[in-house]
């Protein structure tokens, strides 16, 4: 039945779709706008509404997507002028606004909540904004930390320990 709905989908329907994706693409971006601005970065909307189709085509579309449209996100607010505790904050913020949207939603439609995705989604958000803070108080750690790693796949590559420690 559902594929029957899909070969001729109702115009009226198909526009209503397309009209509650925009505004909620629209409302994320005005939503992490709104952070950075409460932080003192400045940006223009159409800037956040790109970011937010960009953000969102990586994370669906590639395996991983997520990590990479984090990522993506993260690299962007820091082009904004965010420091890296702002854009992570950021991100934490919009990723706990999303799991409160999931969990009002799924009450609304009296369905029952995912508790363990929904703590573990807002667990990682957290971990990472506290992550990414503690990075920017201690950078030493994260200098130690990839030191190690690159003289393990320089290890791999048979090259010098140091081979690339620059770049």
């Amino acid at each position: 039945a559902a594929l029957a709905h899909l070969r001729a989908p109702q115009p009226g329907w198909l526009a209503a779709a397309l009209a509650e994706e925009l505004a909620s693409m629209g409302m994320y971006a005005r939503m992490q706008r709104r952070l950075l601005h409460a932080a003192g970065v400045r940006s223009s909307l159409p800037q956040h509404v790109a970011l937010a189709y960009a953000a969102h085509s990586l994370s669906v579309t590639l395996p991983g997507g997520p990590a990479f449209s984090t990522a993506f996100n993260y690299r962007q607010m820091r082009r904004f002028g965010a420091s890296p505790a702002v854009a992570s904050w950021a991100i934490a913020l919009s990723a706990a606004a999303l799991a409160v949207i999931t969990a009002a939603a799924a009450l609304a439609a009296h369905d029952r909540l995912n508790w363990p995705t929904l703590l573990t989604v807002t667990s990682c958000a957290v971990l990472v904004a506290a992550g990414v803070r503690l990075l920017t108080r201690r950078p030493h750690i994260a200098l130690s930390a990839g030191r190690a790693a690159l003289a393990v796949v320089n290890r791999v590559r048979r090259r010098p320990a140091a081979d690339g420690l620059e770049a």
